[in-house]
């Protein structure tokens, strides 16, 4: 095996270790919730992120078993996040400097060049 190829396999281990643990932490999170009546000992099992929405919906006694996403599936959404929460964040700021949303567009260039220079 080639370093590169080394480096990615041990790149892929990491993120999928940190990965499942997140999605078991975030489980047990939500199973404590439940099992005191929503009190919890920590505010962990109170979080609104994408992921503990997800899993909690996931784990609904509504949702049939046969239709539940594994652990797995659960883990392979997370980079969707990561991707989505990028883009969300780079379009917010060129919307910022964009023309269309500023008075004065050529006055806010000139300010950020004013900045660098």
């Amino acid at each position: 095996m080639d370093p590169m190829a080394r480096t990615t396999a041990k790149a892929q281990r990491s993120m999928r270790t940190i990965s499942k643990g997140l999605v078991q932490g975030k489980q047990c999170a939500i199973m404590e919730e439940r099992a005191s009546g929503g009190e919890t000992s920590s505010d962990k099992g109170k979080e609104r992120d994408l992921l503990s929405l997800m899993i909690k919906a996931n784990m609904d006694t509504d949702v049939p078993e046969g239709q539940r996403l594994t652990v797995d599936q659960v883990m392979q959404q997370i980079p969707t996040f990561i991707i989505a929460g990028s883009y969300s964040v780079l379009n917010h700021s060129n919307t910022n400097t964009s023309p269309k949303v500023t008075k004065r567009p050529r006055h806010q260039r000139l300010g950020l060049c004013m900045r660098f220079h």
